[in-house]
């Protein structure tokens, strides 16, 4: 994953993805679920572009059968940002906004202060006790990045998150949202 998204700065447990057993006839037992965090920050318009290269590396990393993908990795990326975790998806559904090439966006977490708040739609393992502390040091290390940079200290180093083995999560930080400016570069 480092080879796509750079450095690393963080990794969540790894865990048993005992969540859902929606993946278990495509991809088997035993699943993993992990999340990982990426130095570099992100423009949050670039998250079609992300979706699209990690379902190219999921079906070069996967093995057809019969002419059907059988994924080993399940990559989801989206990003953090001080107000929402967002996540990127192929799958339409009320809640969600298309972003183009067959992309949607979900708004999965809210943050407030330091607590998440869920929808009705959030997966069960983002709420999950094991990985909302990850999700909220995600935001605290944004939080401090965007202060030291406030004070000429440079933009310091970003965070994402990437899912599991076979089933990964892409988040990264984004380096600005509305009404703050868009600074992208």
């Amino acid at each position: 994953m480092e080879a796509f998204c750079g450095p690393a700065d963080g990794q969540s447990a790894v865990v048993p993805f005992s969540f859902t057993d929606y993946y278990r006839e495509e991809m088997g037992e035993g699943l993993l679920r992990t999340f990982l965090s990426f130095e570099t920050l992100i423009d949050p318009g670039q998250l079609v572009a992300i979706k699209r290269t990690t379902q190219i590396l999921e079906e070069r990393l996967g093995e057809r059968c019969a002419g059907v993908l059988r994924r080993r990795v399940n990559l989801d990326p989206g990003y953090v940002t001080p107000s929402r975790l967002v996540l990127a998806t192929t799958k339409d559904y009320a809640h969600r906004i298309y972003l183009g090439e067959g992309i949607y966006g979900e708004v999965t977490l809210l943050f407030r202060r330091s607590r998440c708040t869920f929808f009705p739609w959030t997966y069960p393992d983002y709420r999950s006790e094991i990985f909302i502390p990850f999700f909220l040091d995600m935001r605290r290390r944004l939080l401090q990045t965007r202060r030291s940079s406030r004070r000429g200290k440079g933009a310091g180093s970003t965070h994402a998150w990437h899912g599991s083995f076979p089933d990964f999560g892409a988040c990264r930080r984004a380096k600005s949202e509305p009404g703050e400016g868009w600074p992208f570069s």
